[in-house]
């Protein structure tokens, strides 16, 4: 019975050491994911990036700084959260310490350039192995490459947003992470790479193919697009629609989001280039339900605030919908948006 026993816990401890041993590690930079990605192209772009950060003395100290500091603290990282307030006093104090070291040394070091220290806590921010689902140190980093607003960034945060793309779901955290930074930075009308933006989340809205990435990442990704668009007189509308027809996982976020932006812009031209687009029956269908919960009673968007170019268009859009659908008679909630967008317009 013993030695039955002893087998057994034996098989268990052996089992447990071979899960743990071939247990695959999720926790990636964001410069190993694009390594990944890239990995059957002669393109390195990763290497490249961490090259031109070390080329620089004034530049390498700091990043040398900021990683000794991390790996110094008397904690894990992966132990932190986000927001300050939640972490334990000790902690809190050692993260203080950490803003204190990245102002000294790179926000208010005037021995750097703005682009300089864009790069650096860029190259920090991609390149380090962050642990954890709510790494504060990682936050940090994050928050303070998003105060620069620096336009610089943004050729390489959307190669390195359109490599990790193809990685799906696995990325997808880190995607919405770019999303933030590129958010971040101030739209200039005159600043050739906007193209470039607008390029890549045209791509990434077709290739978006699951419910969580939709939901961690559509939002956003459609908002900077369109305002991306806006500013280089480039119509992203039918792109937008084109990706929801073929992702019915995403398609009401893309028709919704899309739908509030025009209509809080009162933009009667991109407002009439989505009523006219060529949507399949899901993509309409999502596009009177965004309708509806936008314009309702306590909706997103109140229809006294739309100028009456806008009420024209959807007076006449939703004037054909009913007559062409009668069982739309039975939709209350769209019927009575319909009778106060006529009712405005009297």
């Amino acid at each position: 019975m013993k030695k039955l026993i002893f087998t057994l816990i034996a098989c268990l401890i052996i089992l447990i050491s071979l899960y743990f041993y071939l247990k695959p590690n999720n926790s990636q930079s964001i410069a190993e994911l694009q390594k990944e990605s890239v990995s059957n192209s002669s393109e390195n772009s990763a290497e490249q990036s961490i090259q031109t950060s070390s080329n620089n003395t004034d530049m390498i100290a700091p990043l040398k700084l900021l990683k000794a500091f991390i790996e110094k603290a008397p904690f894990k990282q992966e132990d932190t959260h986000s927001i300050l307030a939640q972490n334990p006093e000790n902690i809190q104090n050692y993260l203080s310490e950490f803003s204190s070291l990245i102002d000294t040394n790179i926000m208010k070091n005037n021995k750097l350039s703005a682009d300089q220290k864009a790069k650096i806590l860029w190259s920090m921010f991609k390149e380090y192995n962050w642990l954890g689902d709510d790494n504060a140190f990682k936050a940090i980093i994050k928050d303070n490459l998003m105060y620069l607003r620096n336009p610089y960034l943004i050729p390489e945060i959307m190669k390195t947003y359109g490599d990790i793309s193809s990685l799906g779901e696995k990325s997808a955290n880190s995607r919405h992470d770019l999303l933030e930074i590129i958010n971040s930075i101030d739209i200039s009308p005159q600043n050739p790479n906007n193209k470039l933006v607008v390029d890549t989340l045209r791509s990434e809205l077709r290739s978006i193919n699951s419910r969580s990435e939709a939901q961690n990442l559509s939002d956003m990704a459609t908002k900077i697009l369109y305002e991306y668009g806006k500013s280089t007189g480039i119509d992203v509308i039918p792109d937008i629609i084109q990706a929801a027809n073929t992702n019915t996982q995403a398609s009401l976020s893309y028709v919704n989001n899309v739908l509030k932006l025009t209509l809080s812009d009162n933009n009667t031209t991109q407002l009439q280039s989505l009523i006219q687009s060529n949507m399949s029956q899901s993509t309409r269908d999502d596009l009177n339900k965004a309708i509806s919960f936008n314009l309702k009673e306590d909706g997103n968007i109140a229809i006294s605030s739309l100028n009456k170019e806008s009420l024209a268009i959807l007076d006449q859009y939703l004037g054909k919908e009913f007559s062409n659908n009668p069982e739309f008679e039975k939709n209350t909630e769209l019927k009575q948006v319909y009778g106060k967008i006529k009712s405005a317009l009297e």
